[in-house]
Formats: C-alpha cells, structure tokens, sequence
C-alpha cells in the first residue's frame, strides 16, 4: 500500500540533477505531496549465474535511506531487489572472463543518451557494464513528481545498490572479480566518492573484492564524510569548470581528505562544461536551488551536521520517518545555505572530451595487469 506524507515543497532540489528549468522563490509555501510507493513485484534473484546470463537481470540490495540507518544494524533493512541490465561483450566468457563497470544513474533517472549509452560503449571496447535501476527498484517511477522521487532515496541507497550490484557480479563467470570498476552521474557520483570509504566497503561488501576504480561524473561536493581510511582504490572525478554544482574548493577538500586516507586521486575539469552535459535539451542556466555552498559533516553515529545543528533522526525509524528526517534536512539547507541555479545540458563537446577520459581511466585501471 502505498504511504503519502504531506511536505513542504522544496522545488527542484539539488542534492542531485535536474531535468527541466523550475523556477522557485524562497516565499513559496505550496504543499506537495511525498509518495512512497511500495517496492514492485520483481521476480527473485537467481542464485547461480552462467557464463552466458545476460540483459536483465535482478539481484537483491535494502534501503537503508540515509547514513543513519546503514550504520545501526538494529534498524529496519528493508529488502530490495533491484534491476540491473547487463552488457556483456560477446567475448566473455568463463574461459575469457572480462572486466566490468557498474553504472549508478543520476536523480534523474536512467537515461537512453547518459547511462545506456556509456554502457554500449564500454561494452563495445570489451568492458562489461551494468546499468543498475535504483529508483525502480523501490516504486519511484518516473510518473511520481521528481522531489517525490528524490526525497525517497538518497545517494545511500545508490551506494548501497553498488555493493550489492558488485556481490552480484561476483558470482557471473565471465566477469573478473578484481577488475569492477564503479562510475556514477551527480547523484550517482556522490553515490561513487561515498563507496571508496573503507567504513562501507566493511558494513556492505560481505568480504568481496573491492572496486577497482572510483570515477565520479560531476557528483556534488557538499557532503564530508570525515573518511579515514579508504578502500586504497583510484578515485577518479570529471567536472566542468562551469558547473556551479560543483564547487571547487569542496570539490578539492573532498579529493584531499581521500588522498590522505589512502587513495590515489585524479581530478579533471572540462574547460567551459556544464552539468549533464550528455543531456538533450538545450545548455542552459537552470533557475533551481543549488547545495554547492553549504556543507553537510557527517558524524560518527551517521547523524547529518549543518553548522550547528544536528538532524537527529530516531535510529528505528519507518521508511515514512526517514523520509520526513530528509525532507526536514533539506528544508534547513534551503533556508540557509543554498544557492539557485547552475549551467546544465546538451554539450557535444564536452561529452566527448569526458567519453576520452573515461575510457583513458577504464583502460589504464580496468584492461592492464
């Protein structure tokens, strides 16, 4: 059955990528409506893969919503199963296994010309690629409006996917286990830069090897995770100089603190990109609330710090209440810290100049020994 809680609307938020211009005035004070539809009816997971497995496929995860609820292992898991769709190079095979990269979508969704698109073309340099469908996979359809879907699932729940997605391809004979790389899009991105922590690898991996890469598409900087000690993987980000969802500063604070906890770490700007530069609609400046210039400081226990404040958030809480906690988080960071706008879309150029970079950085830590 599906929940409803009635919100405040936030507008277009940006923890992530928009999809369209919204214009949005600090006064406004509409009601909206916060969906949380129940998880869809998917068939179960196999639990022996073949060489041959293949398209869609299926593989459980949870949904632990935040940070706060993945670190209690008191809390509510709440089982998931979760679509992936699998690209497998005609080639592989047990006796020739191949090298793969799991793909986290952005909060706009799996798109045709983002995530499929660079899924074919890993796949046609002989790179396994798995598209995984995380707002699917827990009743976000893009039919349910876009803050709706973005409250509903944070970048922990993308993240968490990921390690699930990796245990998966654990178990398919023609994939390597020492050579899956992880790549993800804004929110996919942060999604990405989160999993490198050795903290998650420990909570989520069940002992598998580690990602071999961290790339990081133009995931906001916004959230510090205070990280310690790192997987030891490469952490690859790709961000255009034109993007103010990325701020630089953060962005860099963000690669220092992986760098000192044992990560080697590659940073490339895009002269004069945007963001979503893969995107169809026209390249422009898009009127939406921005979280670039705040900082979120994640504590030891998984609580959220803003400034001062803590959004202390009950560690049993329901689906429902984690999702007002988020609402309540991202209420304050509207109020006090965040911008409006930032440059978004189509960019030939600069989706070709990051297509290079990707796979410079797949070849030189996927395809050699």
């Amino acid at each position: 059955m599906t929940v409803y809680l009635r919100l405040a609307a936030i507008g277009c938020l940006v923890l992530a990528t928009c999809l369209l211009p919204v214009t949005l005035r600090a006064e406004q004070a509409a009601e909206t409506t916060i969906e949380i539809p129940d998880f869809p009816a998917y068939p179960a997971p196999k639990e022996v893969l073949q060489e041959n497995d293949r398209g869609t496929l299926y593989f459980p995860s949870r949904t632990p919503t935040d940070f706060r609820w993945l670190f209690n292992r008191n809390a509510p898991r709440y089982p998931t199963t979760v679509q992936g769709d699998l690209y497998l190079p005609e080639n592989a095979s047990a006796e020739n296994p191949v090298p793969a990269v799991i793909i986290l979508h952005g909060s706009g969704d799996v798109r045709e010309n983002r995530e499929m698109a660079y899924a074919r073309l890993l796949q046609s340099r002989g790179i396994a690629a798995v598209v995984v469908h995380s707002f699917a996979a827990r009743g976000l359809s893009q039919e349910i409006p876009y803050v709706s879907r973005v409250l509903a699932m944070s970048h922990v729940d993308l993240m968490t996917d990921a390690y699930a997605a990796l245990k998966f391809l654990n178990r398919h004979p023609a994939v390597r286990a020492d050579k899956i790389g992880l790549l993800g899009f804004s929110y996919g991105g942060m999604a990405t830069r989160a999993a490198i922590d050795r903290r998650m690898y420990d909570l989520l991996a069940d002992g598998v090897p580690p990602f071999a890469v961290h790339i990081d598409f133009y995931g906001p900087c916004h959230t510090r995770l205070n990280t310690r000690k790192t997987t030891g993987a490469p952490y690859v980000s790709i961000r255009g100089t034109e993007d103010a969802s990325n701020d630089p500063a953060a962005c860099a604070a963000r690669a220092k603190t992986l760098e000192q906890a044992g990560s080697p770490v590659i940073s490339e700007w895009i002269e004069g990109a945007g963001h979503a530069w893969e995107f169809y609609h026209e390249r422009q400046f898009v009127p939406t609330l921005n979280a670039a210039p705040c900082e979120l400081v994640l504590t030891g226990d998984g609580q959220w710090q803003l400034g001062d404040r803590v959004m202390d958030s009950p560690a049993d809480a329901d689906r429902a209440e984690r999702i007002r906690v988020r609402r309540e988080m991202v209420g304050a960071m509207r109020e006090e810290c965040m911008s409006k706008g930032y440059i978004m879309g189509n960019d030939p150029k600069s989706a070709g100049i990051a297509r290079k970079l990707l796979l410079h950085y797949v070849e030189k830590y996927l395809q050699t020994e």
